[in-house]
């Protein structure tokens, strides 16, 4: 089992952009995190026509390719990527089960494994979405 999942309506949204762009089938999306954020980490979310078996973890989920760099795994082990499309919010949402406090924007998080926080506590609070704005800064972003 990938260590990030994505869902079929996150599938969906990937799908469609792709399509629309016109970027091969080979395309995958490349799921990660780096140093940065109010927080300490942030999410990363490209496209990324190149992979790696041997430093990637690869998987194919709802027609969509995902990679993910296998260093990433002890942050995102378990995450799911959603895509909500609401009144007030569009975009897609990191649900990251390793987060022990992330910031306001939800752009950015301190999981467990960063070595800073050692609780094991799990509350309301320790899922982490990446909401909003995002989906239109990776579509500009891309480009």
């Amino acid at each position: 089992m990938p260590a990030v999942t994505i869902t079929e309506k996150a599938a969906a949204e990937i799908k469609r952009f792709l399509s629309e762009q016109e970027l091969p089938d080979t395309t995958h999306v490349r799921i990660g995190v780096s140093g940065g954020g109010c927080s300490g980490v942030q999410y990363s979310f490209n496209f990324d026509p190149d992979t790696n078996a041997e430093i990637d973890d690869l998987s194919e989920q709802y027609g969509v390719n995902v990679a993910m760099n296998k260093q990433f795994a002890l942050h995102l082990d378990g995450t799911v990527i959603d895509f909500k499309d609401e009144l007030h919010e569009r975009g897609f949402v990191f649900q990251n089960p390793n987060v022990v406090r992330s910031c306001g924007c939800g752009k950015a998080s301190l999981s467990k494994q960063s070595g800073e926080d050692k609780s094991n506590k799990r509350t309301s609070e320790s899922i982490s979405t990446f909401r909003g704005s995002f989906f239109m800064s990776w579509i500009v972003g891309y480009f």
